[in-house]
């Protein structure tokens, strides 16, 4: 491919990627929870082709934040490429598209830079709306329960919010192979509208789900149950969970197990074999602990 064509190309990229690709956060949708849209005007530049474009981002921040999690709320992009825009890719060849980057925002006064992958797309290839979806976590924030964070637009008004690399291909994803990049485009966007509060969340604990299995061993005269105790932040539960056996709506036998990496154990002994056959059911409760809930989840057999 000769420079100028190529040249073509990275431009069609640009405008793809900030008129299209960026202008799309106005699209930014997040599960609600403390959280206001904000109107964040941002000035924009690829790298090199003097595109230089003053956009006006609708940005959203929620969902849920939990203490001791490895990772924050989700991230929902929603990037919706301009039916005149997609019809001038296709024009140039450029069949599809991938992109990787980073949006940095304030979260409880830090600093922070939440990368982000768009993976290669087919772009259609007539002059129709094409909307990409991207979804991320954010950062975790710690703290004690109760404890709101806020987060904002950068305090300054040249450091890039958005950096971004867009490359181009002239095959579909399917057809994809070494060598058929047509270019990529870097861009850089800085808020000028610093310091504006997008949303909040406050620190909560995480909801818990509990999975047992249970075996009716005769021979044995043993009733054996598993269970999995997992987060919905992605912590492990600690502590202990009590299994409780019944016997149709009797009860049995209860007993404390203590849980290792979310996971127990609990046999009850001289279970005797009944004459017909009978509902044995082990439900299993967790009290939670100081960064999760607790929950109740049971599984029965029938047997004699």
């Amino acid at each position: 491919m000769n420079l100028t064509r190529r040249r073509r190309y990275s431009l069609v990229l640009s405008i793809l990627l900030v008129l299209g690709f960026v202008t799309a956060i106005a699209g930014l949708t997040v599960t609600p929870a403390d959280a206001t849209a904000v109107s964040a005007p941002h000035h924009c530049k690829a790298d090199g082709l003097d595109q230089e474009l003053d956009l006006n981002f609708s940005v959203e921040i929620g969902g849920a934040a939990y203490v001791s999690a490895a990772k924050g709320p989700k991230l929902t992009i929603k990037a919706t490429i301009p039916s005149n825009i997609v019809g001038l890719a296709a024009l140039f060849g450029v069949k599809s598209a991938s992109a990787t980057g980073s949006y940095t925002l304030s979260i409880g006064g830090v600093s922070k830079a939440v990368p982000f992958v768009f993976p290669r797309t087919d772009i259609p290839q007539t002059a129709k709306a094409f909307t990409a979806t991207i979804t991320t976590s954010l950062p975790a924030v710690t703290g004690s329960l109760g404890k709101k964070v806020t987060y904002k637009t950068l305090a300054s008004t040249s450091t890039p919010v958005v950096q971004l690399s867009l490359t181009g291909y002239n095959r579909t994803k399917a057809q994809a192979r070494a060598g058929d990049d047509v270019g990529s485009v870097d861009a850089q966007c800085t808020t000028t509208s610093p310091n504006q509060t997008i949303g909040t969340a406050t620190l909560q604990k995480s909801p818990t789900r509990v999975a047992a299995s249970i075996a009716r061993k005769a021979s044995t005269k043993k009733v054996v149950s598993n269970v999995t105790l997992s987060a919905t932040s992605g912590v492990v539960p600690t502590g202990a969970a009590t299994a409780t056996l019944y016997r149709g709506a009797k009860k049995v036998a209860s007993k404390s197990v203590s849980l290792s990496k979310g996971r127990a154990t609990a046999v009850f002994t001289g279970v005797k074999k009944r004459a017909s056959a009978v509902t044995w059911k082990v439900v299993w409760t967790y009290g939670g602990n100081a960064a999760v809930l607790g929950s109740t989840g049971s599984r029965s057999v029938t047997k004699k």
